[in-house]
């Protein structure tokens, strides 16, 4: 298979199932994955598995998949502003 080429969006492009898939816009979304995370953060996908695992990021592990609530994230980057 060739290489994917770039999100006309600037969303990160995968492929999965042998399909290209872009990324939606994690601006958009309530629940976070830690694909979503990283884009937001601009934290490498394997640091947010880590620290979540490490409780240093708020979130839950379903089965072997994170998943982050984008009110206890905002709540968590808020909280850590003010202590630095």
């Amino acid at each position: 298979m060739g290489p994917v080429p770039p999100a006309k969006s600037g969303f990160p492009v995968f492929t999965y199932m042998h399909e290209t898939v872009t990324k939606l816009d994690p601006t958009t979304h309530d629940t976070l994955d830690v694909a979503d995370l990283a884009v937001l953060l601009r934290i490498h996908p394997t640091t947010i598995r880590t620290h979540a695992a490490q409780g240093l990021i708020p979130g839950r592990q379903i089965g072997n998949r994170w998943r982050f609530s984008r009110a206890k994230i905002e709540a968590w980057l808020s909280e850590n502003d003010k202590a630095a």
